[in-house]
This record gives structure tokens, sequence and C-alpha cells, in this order.
């Protein structure tokens, strides 16, 4: 502004400095909202991934707990029947004892 001719000269250069300030700030704005946009779509990006993570997590949570239900319900039978067989057995060993030894021997 001090090297200025006259005034027409001092406001035209105003002009330019401010049109100049103008749009560096324009433009350091549009970077800092083009940035927040994108952290904005990460973060969508990111909590559809965790929805998808979590739905899955919980799928195999409860096909996990059906296996167990059904080995569990296999364990029970298995232990009913080697009971059943073991009472079955106690029962012919206890009969072939009455009858003077087991049917295979005589």
């Amino acid at each position: 502004m001090g090297a200025s001719t006259d005034l027409s000269d001092a406001r035209q250069r105003a002009a330019r400095v401010l049109s100049a300030f103008e749009a560096a700030v324009k433009g350091e704005g549009g970077a800092a909202q083009a940035a927040l946009e994108a952290a904005l779509r990460d973060t969508a990006l990111l909590k559809r991934a965790v929805a998808i993570q979590n739905a899955r997590q919980h799928e195999a949570a409860s096909v996990a707990a059906a296996e167990v239900a059904a080995l569990k319900a296999q364990l029970q039978e298995a232990q009913l029947s080697a009971y059943s067989l073991s009472m079955h057995l106690r029962e012919a060993l206890a009969h072939s004892q009455k009858r003077g030894g087991p049917d295979w021997v005589t």
C-alpha cells in the first residue's frame, strides 16, 4: 500500500490482496470440508463393517450353542445306554452265578 501511486492504485492493490486472502480461506475450507466428508464416509463404512462382523459372530455363537446342545444330548444318551448295558450285564452275571456258572462254560 505504501508503494501505491494514488488512491485508486491502493484500492486495486487492497482488492487483490483481499481476493487472494478470500481464495486462500475458501481453499482451506474446501479442503477441510473434503476431509470431513471423507472421514464421515470412512466412519459409515466402519460402522457397516462392525455391524456385519457382529452379526457373523452372533450367528457363529448360535450355531456353536446348537452344536453344544446336540452333543450334550448325545452324551446323555450314551451315558444312559452305558448304564443300561451295565445293569443288563450285572443281571446276567447274577443269573449265571445262581445256575452254577456262565452259559458259555458248560
